[in-house]
């Protein structure tokens, strides 16, 4: 529900960013190709191999912000961010391995990824804009094949730096350009069984990301 809602409230906010001290910006978020792969050995010479992937994609997001203290150069901002829910490519690969014989099985199928992230950053204002902060993402995660559907939520932190430049017009309106680069705090490896599907998808969510921002500060 809140998938829903949130960017909504958002929006409906819009009318207070006329107040000094808001932000607001549209974000493109890109994460690159993603593949995991284990093993499973049930006998002498024979086993099974089994591949991951999810194909990479630029995600349209709404950010704001909101300043809530003013040093002399520098300032600290709470930020809330929601990323529109993305469709990935993925694949799956199944590789059965047996003395003299081989099975190979591949699935086409897609990736669904959406997220909601309250945070805050500590910016500095030299000649660029530059800034470091931490998110908290509560991510949506769904996984579309022929015989296959899975959901997972993902809910970890995040650090953001970023580096831009504000346009000082003189006006009440200032537009501003920056780049986002993200990491995640806590990732999730392959699991050892194949059956685990929810932390196969946590696996290839993706644990770092580009984002170029394009807004407008109040």
């Amino acid at each position: 529900m809140k998938f829903t809602i949130l960017p909504l409230l958002a929006l409906a906010a819009l009318p207070t960013l006329a107040q000094d001290r808001w932000q607001a910006a549209l974000g493109f978020n890109q994460i690159d190709t993603e593949r995991q792969d284990y093993f499973t050995a049930s006998g002498i010479g024979a086993g099974a191999m089994a591949t991951f992937k999810r194909e990479s994609a630029t995600a349209p997001s709404l950010q704001l912000g909101y300043r809530i203290k003013d040093f002399t150069s520098s300032d600290l901002v709470l930020t809330g961010e929601y990323q529109f829910e993305k469709t990935y490519g993925a694949k799956a690969t199944a590789i059965g391995v047996s003395p003299g014989r081989s099975i190979i099985t591949q699935e086409d199928g897609k990736i669904r990824k959406s997220f909601f992230a309250p945070g805050i950053m500590w910016n500095w204002h030299p000649v660029v804009d530059l800034g470091i902060g931490l998110q908290y993402r509560f991510e949506r995660l769904k996984a579309d094949f022929v015989d296959i559907g899975v959901c997972a939520d993902y809910d970890r932190p995040w650090l953001n730096a970023t580096v831009g430049y504000t346009f000082r017009t003189g006006a009440r309106v200032r537009p501003f350009v920056a780049l986002r680069t993200s990491a995640a705090l806590v990732t999730t490896k392959a699991p050892d069984r194949v059956d685990d599907l929810p932390r196969m998808l946590k696996s290839v969510a993706g644990d770092a990301e580009a984002c170029l921002q394009l807004g407008v500060r109040f």
